[in-house]
């Protein structure tokens, strides 16, 4: 038997309605259709999911592709760290993989919630047979756990590096295994990865026009939406020096939502948006301290995510002042991080702003 293990795409969080029913975002949509054109070549005999609508959203274009109805499996959902709001989750999620009797209020420990991903599991595969193929659709703590139950050495960093979505093949003989050697896009024991998780600028399709993100901006019925479209708008419109004062205004309503509704994740996305729309106007003693704030604000998280993009430009701006040295100083440590990550286009784009430090102090 084969077990398709799938996590859910990438949602759009909104603290205004129950997490249970978060959606998906736009790119999710997107993502939960490609998944959906990946499986044509399987034999899926059977959809199950996690009652939460991020998991049967994802799994339902597949489901239809294949003539299957989706059975909803409330052990399936994700494991709850507590009731309420934690602006250091990621602290208490690490905790919890080091202890797994760790439990906050309200919440479950990660022995408690790997037991019942299993049992669901194990229900799940009770009901089937040894030829079957089936998709089960969960979230990527629960999967974690599932997955450390049957292979030890899974652990933090290993949820860390996870997806949306990220897609593992186990396989039922009498025991459950996790097959690692199931490789695609290079990913090691992830059948989908990076394939369906880039941007459309990424994939070279054509971006969302203006007036479409104007057009969802109006239509918006959530907080959470309108966080994303203030962001993704004004991150175009930055581009033009005739709408960079609009950008700003988008941003900056992006970076407050971002703080309304307690995303610390994004607020730095939005606020290394905002700085670059600032430095692009011109206004330069605006941005450099914003700058400055997005990679103290970088430093505190545990991925330091953009790290290297908040230095590349903060080296720039500094740059356009004639403050060479301090300029250089940045590029280069945005150029260390680059070598580290090596994509050689992001190397390529720091030496190339370097050298034109070295032809400025020449001429």
């Amino acid at each position: 038997m084969k077990i398709y293990l799938i996590r859910h795409a990438e949602s759009a969080p909104d603290f205004e309605i129950p997490e249970a029913r978060w959606p998906l975002s736009r790119d999710g949509k997107r993502q939960a259709r490609e998944l959906a054109t990946a499986t044509d070549g399987l034999d899926l005999t059977a959809v199950y999911s996690s009652p939460y609508c991020r998991s049967t959203d994802t799994v339902r274009p597949l489901a239809k592709a294949h003539g299957l109805d989706i059975r909803v499996e409330q052990d399936l959902r994700e494991k709850k760290l507590t009731d309420e709001y934690l602006a250091d989750f990621e602290v208490h999620v690490e905790r919890s993989w080091s202890d797994v009797d760790y439990r906050l209020p309200g919440g479950e420990s990660s022995r408690q919630a790997r037991r019942r991903g299993v049992c669901a599991l194990e229900r799940i595969i009770a009901g089937h047979a040894m030829e079957d193929q089936i998709v089960v659709g969960s979230h990527g703590n629960l999967i974690g756990l599932i997955l450390s139950n049957i292979a030890p050495d899974f652990g933090y960093e290993d949820w860390a590096a996870m997806g949306n979505p990220d897609v593992f093949l186990l396989r039922w003989t009498g025991e459950l295994a996790w097959d690692r050697t199931a490789v695609y896009d290079g990913s090691d024991g992830r059948l989908l990865r990076q394939t369906l998780r880039m941007t459309p600028s990424e994939r070279g399709e054509e971006l969302e026009t203006i007036a479409d993100l104007r057009a969802e901006l109006d239509a918006a019925q959530s907080a959470q939406e309108r966080l994303l479209i203030n962001g993704r708008l004004g991150d175009r419109l930055r581009l033009n020096p005739d709408t960079v004062e609009e950008a700003i205004a988008h941003l900056r309503k992006a970076v407050d939502r971002c703080s309304v509704l307690r995303r610390p994740d994004l607020k730095i996305a939005n606020s290394l948006r905002l700085a670059i729309a600032l430095q692009y106007a011109d206004r330069h003693h605006e941005a450099i301290p914003l700058f400055r704030r997005v990679l103290e604000e970088i430093h505190q998280t545990s991925e330091r995510k953009l790290e290297d993009y908040a230095l590349q430009h903060l080296g720039k701006c500094l740059a356009e002042l004639n403050r060479l040295d301090e300029a250089k100083t940045r590029l280069r440590e945005a150029l260390k991080l680059r070598r580290l990550q090596g994509d050689q286009e992001l190397i390529d784009s720091t030496t190339s702003a370097i050298a034109m430090i070295d032809t400025i102090r020449q001429t």
